[in-house]
């Protein structure tokens, strides 16, 4: 029960950061990839709060799903590790201190990484793991460059429209500045998948050498 709770507490404030990040008529925010994941993370913990519920427990402990909430995993402790290193520097207070940033930003990720640290059992990946789990941020940042470079769609109140983030924007740094930021942080995302990987074959590992 106390699993279900702090899942569906995931599910909540997911939702709450959200609805302070659109409301009333925001959804032009749907741009930023914080707003993309933690859709993705609202959806996939209430799925997760219903197959508990549900007691669909072989789905829920299959590797399939365990596969997918890694995916699920990386994606937000890549918004919490991009927006803790690049953007909350320059972030202003106003803008710093709100529900929306507090929630999406740090809350949710690091409630979802402890999630996955201390609830996932046993070993569920393969080598290939962290190479599929970069296809959704190079995706995401593709779709921002073609938005922002060819179709120039604007973005209201941000900074650096038409594109998202400052490092994406190629009108004011140029291409291979932007190149170079994009290759830098799929290095790092690949990187740290398989860190990812690294730490759930230790954990593995000391389990089977605690039961015999």
């Amino acid at each position: 029960m106390s699993k279900l709770i702090y899942r569906l507490l995931i599910v909540a404030l997911s939702i709450t950061g959200l609805v302070a990040q659109m409301y009333p008529n925001k959804f032009y925010n749907l741009t930023y990839y914080t707003t993309q994941s933690s859709i993705i993370v609202m959806l996939f913990f209430a799925y997760t709060a219903y197959l508990m519920f549900s007691r669909q427990f072989e789905r829920l402990h299959s590797s399939n799903f365990l596969r997918l909430k890694g995916g699920v995993t990386i994606m937000i402790a890549l918004t919490f590790l991009v927006y803790a290193i690049l953007l909350a520097p320059q972030a202003s207070p106003e803008d710093f201190h709100t529900i929306n940033n507090y929630t999406l930003h740090y809350i949710v990720p690091v409630m979802v990484i402890l999630d996955w640290l201390v609830l996932d059992k046993g070993w569920h990946y393969r080598a290939i793991e962290p190479l599929t789990w970069a296809i959704v941020p190079i995706i995401y940042l593709i779709f921002s460059l073609i938005k922002g470079y060819i179709l120039r769609i604007p973005i209201p109140e941000a900074k650096h429209s038409p594109y998202p983030y400052f490092f994406l924007n190629v009108d004011k740094s140029g291409w291979q500045t932007v190149l170079t930021y994009i290759l830098v942080i799929a290095i790092f995302y690949i990187v740290s998948g398989y860190l990812m990987l690294a730490v759930k074959k230790m954990q593995a590992t000391f389990t089977q050498h605690m039961t015999k």
